[in-house]
């Protein structure tokens, strides 16, 4: 049982009539009534040591830990700025094995504040405790959205281009770069141990109609397909659309596109609008079909997808 499977299965029987809750399961965060014009947005999310990180890379180990700390807010802040709300409020679990030294978890905070500042989130409370031989952290954010702003899965309409931000794939190069023993901080293992989120909607929302969002965390196909499933829909994804930095493609000439296809962790916006855009690093890969499936379209060629998967957690 997969992850996705398993979200189905433990909340097939949970309540849910509550005329509170605008959106539960199922989204990049939970969408709860708040004000008139506004609603509260909730999300959480962990890293669990030897599974979503590794302290053991052969790069100075203060950084990680610091890293650490930057990357667990980051990447609930990605899930806030993907339903089009900024945010807020946050709360932090410690399960600390008894091996941890104090002076890594004071790194491990220093990141994490300046990722808070960086936000203007600000950190109110959590919960700390022993554990076993793995370090597990886990954050609950809140942000607000303005209703006129929300942006869900299930907006997607056909005749959409599809939307990107430039830079997928540079993460799970990154990881690869580290698990190889690399030890230079360059701008792939960057974007894995730090990556920076930007609230590309702010802007656009502006100008722009925006029908649905979600932000990569378990790679581009991936993620794009609950776009698709929530909405209904298919997609032509254009192969020659996609867009690579020299890095990547420097390192990695046999396995950027693979990477950018399903590498996860970028954090970056997918996102689908009747309009043509071209700024806040955004560029279009593809069309939004009204007949379901995902499908690559390379020159005279167009493949379906049966199964695009991306990052599986366990």
């Amino acid at each position: 049982m997969n992850e996705f499977q398993l979200i189905n299965f433990l909340s097939k029987d949970l309540k849910k009539e509550k005329n509170t809750i605008i959106k539960g399961i199922g989204d990049d965060t939970a969408v709860v009534k708040y004000k008139k014009d506004a609603y509260i947005l909730l999300t959480t999310d962990s890293l669990v040591e030897n599974i979503h990180f590794q302290l053991d890379y052969h790069i100075n180990k203060e950084k990680l830990w610091y890293f650490s700390g930057w990357k667990l807010l980051a990447i609930n802040v990605s899930d806030i700025f993907a339903m089009g709300g900024e945010p807020s409020e946050a709360l932090v679990s410690l399960h600390i094995p008894a091996k941890v030294k104090n002076k890594y978890l004071k790194l491990f905070y220093s990141g994490l504040n300046d990722c808070a500042n960086n936000y203007n989130v600000r950190i109110v409370g959590g919960n700390i405790s022993g554990a076993g031989h793995d370090l597990i952290i886990t954050l609950f954010l809140t942000g607000i959205v303005d209703k006129k702003n929300l942006l869900l899965r299930e907006g997607a309409k056909t005749g959409d281009y599809i939307y990107i931000q430039k830079g997928i794939g540079n993460a799970k190069a990154g990881l690869e770069l580290l698990k190889a023993g690399h030890k230079k901080l360059n701008d792939l293992v960057m974007s894995h141990l730090k990556p920076v989120p930007l609230n590309c909607f702010k802007n656009l929302q502006k100008k722009y109609r925006i029908n649905s969002a979600i932000d990569i965390s378990d790679g581009l196909l991936g993620d794009l397909g609950h776009i698709l499933q929530n909405s209904k829909k298919g997609a032509d994804i254009y192969i020659n659309n996609i867009q690579a930095g020299k890095s990547i493609i420097n390192l990695f000439p046999n396995n950027y596109l693979e990477y950018i296809l399903y590498g996860g962790e970028d954090y970056k916006m997918i996102f689908t609008s009747p309009d043509k855009i071209n700024e806040n690093g955004a560029y279009s890969i593809g069309r939004i079909n009204k007949k379901k499936g995902l499908y690559l379209v390379h020159k005279d060629k167009k493949i379906k997808l049966k199964n695009p998967q991306g990052y599986r957690h366990f």
